[in-house]
């Protein structure tokens, strides 16, 4: 796993988080950002879901999670993925392993955020969230 690297989950994946009672509904082709390693179990990952901002509705509702004080603020944080207006959902941080995910390819070529701006602001709310 790359880190910074946008994944796809495949619907084994999604099958097993219905099956161990999550709540999780995301459709088999939503991009997860790998965030980090498990410091505790090696060869598992925790990944971000990405989802576009399509519509001004979408975009207000993230934004105001983003302006709230304390935990909330770090729910959501916002940046371009190939030259997509995005929210990373950093609530919804997710357990995986390689064997339920490829690589999300442009032109045949993994896609890595290179943002180290918005890199640092999402592991800063991912540190907020996590302590």
């Amino acid at each position: 796993m790359k880190e910074h690297g946008i994944y796809l989950a495949n619907e084994q994946y999604y099958s097993i988080l219905k099956e161990l009672g999550s709540l999780v509904d995301y459709q088999k082709e939503r991009p997860l950002m790998y965030a980090l390693p498990s410091k505790e179990h090696k060869g598992l990952y925790f990944l971000i879901p990405i989802t576009t901002l399509s519509t001004t509705k979408k975009r207000q509702r993230i934004e105001s999670f983003m302006q709230r004080k304390g935990i909330s603020s770090s729910f959501y944080e916002v940046g371009n993925v190939a030259g997509r207006h995005v929210a990373f959902k950093i609530s919804g941080v997710l357990p995986v392993t390689e064997k339920y995910v490829r690589e999300w390819t442009i032109k045949g070529e993994h896609y890595i955020v290179q943002n180290k701006n918005l890199l640092s602001r999402i592991e800063q709310k991912l540190k907020h969230k996590t302590s």
